[in-house]
């Protein structure tokens, strides 16, 4: 989600819509409220779901994989892993996740809240 969306709720738990604009939100849930008997509901901003690796689990994993397969040999290894090269390799992690969560339609089709308004209606 590049643009701000908005979205509506009647418990301030479970929102839906994707809408353009505040107002567009605050129409549609007036209307599904109103049609439901309800006085009061809330508005909010989507805020897409962040997802990522952990470098340092990956290179924890990687490390106790090595030592299970070949023992005390391995004890050192990746422990001083240099914070920028930890970094790089974080980065390319993420493009490949992200670039294989696309292609397979795996993106989070939710979010979550921010800035969330009670709306009454009258």
């Amino acid at each position: 989600m590049s643009e701000i969306k908005w979205c509506y709720s009647f418990n301030e738990e479970n929102f839906e819509g994707t809408l353009n604009t505040k107002e567009d939100a605050i129409e549609v849930g007036a209307f599904y409220a109103k049609d439901a008997g309800l006085t009061i509901f809330h508005v909010g901003t989507q805020k897409d779901v962040t997802l990522g690796v952990s470098v340092d689990a990956i290179i924890e994993q990687l490390s106790e994989d090595a030592y299970e397969q070949v023992g005390e040999i391995a004890d050192e290894y990746l422990r001083y892993v240099k914070p920028k090269h930890a970094l790089i390799l974080e980065e390319k992690l993420n493009q490949v996740l992200h670039s294989w969560l696309s292609d397979f339609g795996h993106r989070p089709t939710f979010w979550t809240v921010d800035n969330v308004e009670k709306i009454d209606i009258d």
